[in-house]
């Protein structure tokens, strides 16, 4: 997910600390990653970047708000994680049911 508009500046202006520090922590690393790929497109700020970690921990605690399929998955030796018959039975998340829903959620934690 990407916070933009409104949500962004709302986790911006949040005064918990340890949004704050978040929000530090983004700010400092736009500026040392300028020439990662795919972030040329993208605006540092004005919007975050991608933020898969909030969905890792999210499924640590829920599922509700995904899609989940259970698929052999391998791990390549490049680190590619891929879907072969010979992988491992793994609970993957494959697309939202609801994710306003999850923004939501994401905002409110950062944010109240």
């Amino acid at each position: 997910m990407i916070l933009k508009e409104d949500n962004f500046q709302k986790v911006i202006a949040a005064k918990d600390p340890l949004t704050q520090a978040i929000v530090d922590n983004h700010f400092g690393w736009a500026k040392i990653v300028k020439n990662w790929p795919g972030l040329s497109e993208m605006d540092l700020q004005i919007q975050s970047s991608v933020l898969y970690d909030t969905v890792a921990v999210y499924l640590a605690f829920s599922e509700e708000l995904l899609d989940m399929e259970t698929l052999p998955i391998i791990v390549t030796d490049d680190g590619k994680t891929l879907i072969d018959e010979n992988g491992q039975n793994i609970r993957c998340a494959m697309n939202w049911k609801d994710y306003a829903a999850f923004e939501e959620l994401l905002i409110s934690r950062l944010c109240d």
